[in-house]
């Protein structure tokens, strides 16, 4: 209770002391008439010589991010949490970035796959101010953070650990080699693989398997035909698993790419690329659970440490590569609005991108995982407990088997076992959410190889689909450790039978209360809430629903008729269930994640005194704004500084459960017409409501926030700008 309570002042604290990142500006806030002191950061009104776009001043808003971005960089540590004398940015072209970089007083270090890198004399957050101050861009350039494969580090584990009262444990074992019978061709006589570690007496016995029922979902399909790309640290293209099988592809970065090739010094590639993709049958080592997809590796990191630009890069080398699936296993808690681009324009063109939750034992979002269009994944042991390292709380979508952690003798155990570094028959055990990302993005391939649908629909209703019967397949099983869970472990069978069976519709949508709509929807709904779904037509308009016939997969978690869902109450957290709408031949289905019901929407305010503290909570929110800049209105938590939240537990005289009003949730939006008009909207969602916005005139403006999880509570966020 005390750590919890810790958190949130932390979080209130630190609200009032930051500025948002995405450009909001504050000047005197209040809640209910509190008055609260924040720094003030303006943006002052256009020369004659500043570009002005649809009334708003594109080098202001710039200079307001660029000195953000720097006061940042002043609570972090230099060489450590990002690269000192670099930045950079997406580019339409090199003749673009060498513009830039001219701008900044930088040199061009590398520009690649639309990826430029500045290198800067000083240190960045220096370069940041310098260039904000003089008004001489457009254009933002990020800092190039560093972020870290996920791989179970014994120091962050160790505190981590520590402060949930645990004992300590030490990183993953790596590095043994395993041979199997070179002269074995064909099936065992019980019907299983003839590698070794398919018998479960073998030391290096690939049990996740079993947990995830990967042999029977190989009886529909093995993943022929299906491309998934690896970002990590390389790729054993020797290894026995990979090579001679005309599957694989090793790529690098720029930063790698001349040194080291695409190959794999450090295990961790190669683990994770034969956990999704080793040869079957082969009488070498383990079998991949899609054994026969093909794999395009692209190292990003030699070491552990991933410089965001080559996050970047890689991602958009996989985009152009046309893969289907993206495995993603590092982190880092720093946001990036150009990898969230860029996620956005992975799942537009039709790839599934899975990322690691990460191993800090912590509710805090780490990013890749955090981003949207990503499937982020949590680590379960092999006793059916949540893995003591893995990362939780309602931002994490699944899970799958990553091992776990022997408290007394402080070492690894049931370590996920795979192709390693080196020679021929290298082999690595590793434990972390690195090994339960790729049996996830492994089990997305196998479902776009059992529907050759899938594969042909490059739009952003194949990676929706994909992960909305992800969900839906899971076990529904909750996993425990030390008073935090996460909920549904992913199957691979049913996975790939749904993923066969999936028909869609070619001519109706189905659409949620916040306007968002598609064939195959995903959302969340509280324990014992209501969510009015309609049926639209495949622009989202919505359109008759008679004669749809709704039905539900788990009558005991959700209800529907005409279209109302309703949660059971008592359902336990995290447990999923689809509801199905059927019109004609043709079905449109959306998938639900059970979360607790919320109870306020808004700001905590606490007080403290003799007998304790007290908490109050407000449904509104006011902010001073400034025209000449852009906001978007479509999180109220980073819209707001940090200062909004879910709560859903307000016991008296205790410290109250929330969520950040953030990312997971979906909210209906709402704005007078007649304020919308002295606005530009410089971005729009798919329903065509306004996503980030600019105020083109001074005035009183008010966004109203509903959260669609079936509680209908109301934020009220009061904007005067000046």
């Amino acid at each position: 209770m005390k750590n919890r309570f810790k958190k949130l002042t932390a979080l209130l604290l630190v609200a009032s002391m930051t500025v948002s990142m995405s450009g909001l500006v504050y000047a005197s806030e209040s809640v209910n008439g509190v008055q609260e002191e924040t720094e003030v950061v303006t943006a002052e009104a256009a020369s004659e010589d500043e570009e002005v776009v649809d009334g708003v001043t594109a080098v202001a808003k710039v200079a307001s991010e660029l000195k953000a971005e720097a006061a940042e960089l002043k609570t972090l540590e230099a060489g450590v949490d990002y690269a000192e004398e670099e930045g950079f940015f997406l580019a339409e072209s090199k003749e673009d970035a060498e513009k830039v970089a001219e701008e900044y007083g930088a040199k061009l270090q590398s520009y690649a796959h639309g990826v430029a890198v500045l290198d800067f004399d000083r240190n960045i957050a220096d370069a940041l101010t310098e260039t904000a101050e003089a008004k001489a861009t457009t254009t933002v350039v990020e800092p190039n953070y560093i972020d870290h494969i996920d791989t179970v580090n014994y120091e962050d584990l160790a505190k981590a650990v520590e402060e949930a009262g645990a004992k300590t444990v030490t990183p993953a074992v790596k590095g043994d080699f395993v041979t199997g019978d070179k002269d074995a061709t064909v099936l065992a006589a019980d019907g299983k693989p003839n590698d070794p570690w398919a018998d479960s007496d073998a030391d290096y016995y690939q049990w996740f398997h079993d947990k995830i029922n990967s042999l029977t979902a190989q009886e529909v399909t093995t993943g022929e035909g299906v491309t998934v790309a690896v970002l990590d640290t390389g790729i054993n293209t020797s290894s026995v698993e990979f090579a001679g099988t005309g599957r694989i592809t090793a790529d690098a970065t720029v930063r790698y790419k001349s040194k080291y090739k695409g190959v794999d010094y450090d295990d961790h590639g190669s683990n994770c690329s034969g956990i999704i993709g080793a040869e079957k049958n082969n009488g070498y080592l383990g079998f991949g659970i899609s054994p026969d997809v093909d794999i395009y590796s692209v190292q990003i990191s030699y070491d552990g440490n991933i410089y965001t630009n080559d996050e970047l890069e890689a991602l958009q080398m996989a985009i152009e590569k046309g893969v289907q699936v993206v495995s993603m296993s590092f982190g880092g808690t720093q946001y990036s609005p150009s990898m969230q681009e860029l996620c956005n324009q992975a799942a537009e063109k039709g790839i599934t991108l899975v990322a690691a939750a990460g191993n800090e034992t912590t509710d805090t979002i780490s990013y890749p995982a955090g981003y949207d269009n990503v499937i982020s994944v949590a680590a379960v042991d092999r006793d059916d407990t949540l893995a003591s390292f893995s990362n939780y709380g309602e931002w994490v979508d699944i899970a799958a088997p990553g091992g776990g952690a022997d408290m007394v003798r402080r070492v690894a155990k049931n370590p996920i076992c795979s192709v390693g570094a080196g020679p021929s028959v290298a082999a690595s055990a590793m434990v972390g959410t690195s090994q339960a990302t790729p049996q996830v993005a492994a089990v997305a391939a196998l479902m776009y190889a059992a529907n050759s649908r899938f594969v042909s629909t490059k739009t952003i209703d194949t990676p929706r689909a994909i992960e909305s019967l992800l969900m839906a397949t899971t076990n529904n099983q909750q996993y425990l450790y030390d008073g935090h869970y996460v909920t549904g472990l992913v199957q691979a069978d049913a996975a790939v039978n749904a993923a066969k069976n999936y028909t869609g519709s070619t001519t109706s949508t189905i659409v949620d209360p916040s306007g968002d709509y598609g064939v195959y929807m995903a959302g969340k709904i509280g324990n014992g809430g209501t969510i009015k779904l309609s049926i639209g037509d495949l622009t989202g308009r919505k359109t008759s629903s008679k004669g749809v016939v709704w039905t539900t997969s788990d009558p005991t978690i959700l209800t529907v008729k005409n279209g109302v869902v309703k949660c059971s109450k008592n359902v336990i957290i995290g447990s999923k269930a689809t509801v199905t709408a059927t019109i004609g031949s043709e079905t449109v289905s959306y998938a639900f994640t059970v979360t607790n019901k919320i109870q306020a929407f808004g700001p905590i305010r606490y007080r403290r005194s003799r007998r304790g503290y007290t908490f109050k909570y407000s449904s509104n929110y006011k902010v001073s704004a400034a025209r000449n800049t852009y906001y978007d209105i479509s999180d109220p938590y980073t819209l707001t500084g940090g200062r909004v939240f879910l709560t859903y537990n307000k016991k008296r005289n205790a410290i109250p459960d929330y969520y950040v009003a953030g990312g997971g949730f979906k909210y209906q939006i709402s704005m007078a017409k007649g304020q919308l008009k002295n606005c530009v909207v410089a971005s729009a969602n798919r329903n065509g409501d306004p996503r980030i916005i600019g105020f083109t005139k001074p005035g009183n403006y008010t966004i109203k926030y509903k959260v669609m999880d079936g509680s209908n509570k109301v934020f009220t966020l009061k904007l005067t700008v000046r």
